[in-house]
């Protein structure tokens, strides 16, 4: 009983407090630990963490490195193989990037690869980033409630995977690419408790 009765106690308290991912995580979090707040509302936090990291690590420079990789394959003289310009972006992977960039650039990378040219293969590749960006996060979480309350957190984690898997990747990536700014979050009515800062 006195176990149980500390799961409880650390689900009221908010597990969420324990991981490091971003203010936009822990409010997508602490909205799933709320069951009252499931809903529209996790959904809104889940795109909101995902296009909120890749606006982040993702800058505008990286996007039109991107787009240029991506366009030279369509020039590729007679006698050039498409595996040269695959070579040659190891020299663009090289570069210092951030974790999200670097799975935009082996995504872009396998696109080219298999024959997706121009701006193409840039929204698939920004896109599928974003897919696997939100898997990889949805397993930190997984693993960190599991650790903390195990099945007790069941319930949080079927609703964090509702709302990711809501998430539409190719709206953000469109957003991204067409230099658009992020999406506006949906007016929610505030409560008392909320943190105004992380909602």
């Amino acid at each position: 009983m006195q176990y149980l009765s500390d799961i409880v106690k650390t689900m009221r308290d908010g597990i969420y407090k324990g991981l490091k991912l971003g203010r936009r995580w822990s409010t997508l979090l602490r909205r799933c630990e709320r069951e009252a707040d499931r809903g529209s509302r996790i959904e809104t936090a889940a795109l909101a963490a995902l296009e909120g990291d890749l606006r982040r690590d993702v800058s505008l420079a990286t996007v039109q490195e991107l787009s240029s990789f991506a366009s030279s394959f369509s020039s590729l003289l007679p006698g050039f193989s498409p595996n040269d310009l695959v070579r040659r972006s190891n020299g663009y992977m090289a570069v210092a990037r951030t974790p999200f960039e670097d799975v935009v650039w082996r995504h872009l990378q396998r696109l080219t690869s298999d024959g997706v040219r121009g701006d193409e293969a840039v929204y698939h590749g920004v896109r599928d980033a974003v897919h696997e960006w939100g898997t990889r996060c949805l397993r930190h979480v997984t693993e960190h409630y599991l650790a903390e309350a195990g099945n007790e957190a069941q319930s949080v984690l079927r609703a964090a995977e509702g709302a990711i898997k809501a998430v539409n990747c190719d709206e953000i990536a469109a957003r991204l690419i067409r230099g658009e700014k992020a999406a506006r979050p949906k007016k929610h009515q505030i409560e008392l408790d909320e943190d105004l800062l992380g909602g």
